[in-house]
Formats: C-alpha cells, sequence, structure tokens
C-alpha cells in the first residue's frame, strides 16, 4: 500500500489520529525536526518590544525610551533589546485613549524577573553559542518567552538549568515534578 501524505508537507487531522496523541513528536516534513510545542514560563508576564509598545502607543520608539527613561513605563533591557511589560502598554494606551493628559502608566502590573537573552543563557549554561537556546525552548525543553523573533529566559531558570547540566539532564522538569530540597 502506498502511503500518501498530503501536499506541501501539511499534517492533516488523520494523521494526527493516527499517531494518537504524539503529534508534538511526528517529524516535520520540511525542518525534519521533531514538532513540538515551546513551554511559556508561567512567571514572565506578557511582554512587548519598544516597537511594538510603539505600535500600540500610536508613537515613536524614541518617544517610548523616553517614557522608559523617565519611569514613566517600566522595561528591563534584555541583551541589546528592551521589554516592557504588555498590561503597562495597554493600560497607558488606555488612559490615553479616554482623554487621560500625560504619559505615565497607572500602576498595579506585576514586576518582570530578571530575563537573559538566548546568548546569555548560552554563555551561563555552557552551550556553544547559536541558536541552541533557542531551540531548546522551540523543543518545550526549557521554559522561557518570546518577544518578537527574541526567545528570553528567566534568569533563576538559566541558573538552575547550568546545574542540571552539569548532572547530565537534557531537560529542565516541569514546575510540578520539582522537589524541594530537604532542609
Amino acid at each position: 500500500m502506498a502511503e500518501v501524505w498530503p501536499a506541501g508537507g501539511e499534517v492533516t487531522a488523520a494523521v494526527l489520529a493516527l499517531v494518537g496523541g504524539y503529534g508534538h513528536v511526528v517529524n516535520s516534513a520540511r525542518s525534519g525536526r521533531p514538532c513540538m510545542t515551546p513551554r511559556l514560563d508561567p512567571k514572565i508576564p506578557p511582554l512587548v518590544s519598544v516597537t511594538e509598545a510603539a505600535r500600540r502607543l500610536g508613537c515613536s520608539k524614541n518617544w517610548v525610551s523616553r517614557l522608559l527613561d523617565a519611569g514613566h513605563l517600566v522595561g528591563q533591557e534584555v541583551g541589546r533589546n528592551t521589554v516592557v511589560a504588555a498590561a503597562q502598554v495597554d493600560a497607558l494606551a488606555q488612559a490615553r485613549s479616554h482623554g487621560q493628559d500625560g504619559w505615565r502608566a497607572p500602576g498595579g502590573t506585576p514586576p518582570i524577573p530578571p530575563l537573559v537573552s538566548t546568548s546569555e543563557f548560552a554563555e551561563l549554561v555552557g552551550l556553544a553559542q547559536g541558536n541552541w537556546p533557542r531551540e531548546l525552548f522551540l523543543r518545550g525543553q526549557v521554559p522561557g518567552t518570546q518577544v518578537g523573533r527574541n526567545v528570553l529566559f528567566r534568569r533563576a531558570v538559566a541558573d538552575r538549568f547550568a546545574v542540571l547540566r552539569q548532572l547530565g539532564h537534557t531537560a529542565y522538569p516541569d514546575e510540578a515534578d520539582m522537589v524541594p530540597p530537604a532542609e
């Protein structure tokens, strides 16, 4: 019996039904790599880049940088980029649309934990420079978040993964699977 693959390498519902819930391990026809779901870190709030913040606020990137410098928006430099909490940008945009003067964002947004970029992650963990940290995220082996094309990780995750890697582990365990150390 000849195998029939969908045009363009797309995986149909019938193929997914055949693999019975193991769709994350089916190889992609284009790349030959596993199709896995990235593991989003629940401790990182939704973030946006300065470019996206400027688009949402209807201003220039330079104006967003001025808002950050003045403390009206809280952001964090990660590698060569700056990220801002999406909730804070949206609250400021909503306040401006309702006629409030000024560019001060309302408070109450969750703090952004210390983050590292993919190159900083690679350096901390001892991986070769390149796309390895990004691949680990995309394969679901390390939790992180994606802002535009950039993948970011919590510093605590990078530090823990460095220790786990020295012990021979290749994936970061789920928070529920972690056992707190005995005191």
